[in-house]
């Protein structure tokens, strides 16, 4: 292992969160040009990359913030201010947008709600992972990911229903942040807790082996320094990089 003479950060974890920011913000860039301006040729590039880019963005989110929650002592302080910056975009999104003629873009529970809760939830997550094997753990959970990667959906199953769920009932519609939800729940960004607590719990897994194991040298050394600064600043970035883009793409398109 590396000799930390002034720095323990890890920085091979700013560098690869980083990337994930550069690649939202593009992916970002495209969706609002696309689907709020309609400008060519972003319609068709979002048309090809919807869904796909948002996954892997995601992804990497994920499974970074469950590997920092390993290496933090503040979890509950982090995914505190995480899931207060999401209702911050909640209140835009559902109260101002509409103002401005830009509806059908609330964000009820996106991918800050899932991590900032995530984070909070990381002591339970951490017992429960701590008493399984990671031969038996790891597995179990990559097949709870996937079985129920379309429980928002409204149903359970490899890619096709192997389970159907009874999912609109009115009095259940507050269930929407564990991906129940009714047929006329909208959310322009929807990370619910499952299936993605499953992934960061696989995360967790990661982040304890290389927390006793020892980061490679190279994990401490400077990768790619504006990357490394787009990952320590994830969250300011996350938040301003939207309206930002809006603003251009209107005083350019509007």
């Amino acid at each position: 292992m590396i000799n930390k003479k002034d720095s323990n950060r890890i920085r091979v974890l700013d560098f690869i969160r980083g990337t994930a920011v550069f690649f939202m913000v593009i992916y970002h860039t495209v969706f609002t040009l696309g689907e709020v301006f309609e400008a060519y040729p972003f319609t068709i590039i979002l048309e090809y990359t919807r869904g796909r880019a948002p996954l892997a963005i995601s992804f990497v989110f994920i499974l970074v913030s469950a590997v920092s929650c390993t290496l933090s002592k503040n979890n509950l302080k982090r995914g505190a201010k995480i899931f207060a910056a999401a209702l911050l975009i909640t209140a835009v999104t559902t109260f101002l947008l509409p103002v401005f003629g830009l509806d059908g873009l609330s964000i009820k529970f996106g991918i800050l709600h899932f991590l900032g809760a995530a984070i909070m939830l990381y002591p339970l997550i951490d017992k429960a992972v701590k008493r399984v094997p990671p031969a038996v753990g790891l597995p179990f959970l990559a097949f709870l990911y996937l079985f129920t990667f379309n429980i928002s959906r409204g149903y359970l199953g490899f890619g096709k229903p192997v389970i159907f769920l009874q999912a609109s009932f009115p009095g259940l519609s507050f269930l929407f942040p564990v991906g129940l939800v009714s047929p006329a729940f909208e959310s322009a960004d929807f990370y619910p807790l499952f299936p993605h607590m499953f992934l960061f719990a696989i995360g967790c897994y990661i982040g304890l082996y290389l927390k006793k194991h020892g980061f490679p040298d190279f994990a401490y050394k400077k990768i790619f320094p504006p990357f490394e600064f787009s990952g320590r600043h994830a969250l300011p970035i996350y938040l301003i990089h939207q309206p930002v883009i809006f603003l251009f793409s209107y005083l350019i398109l509007g």
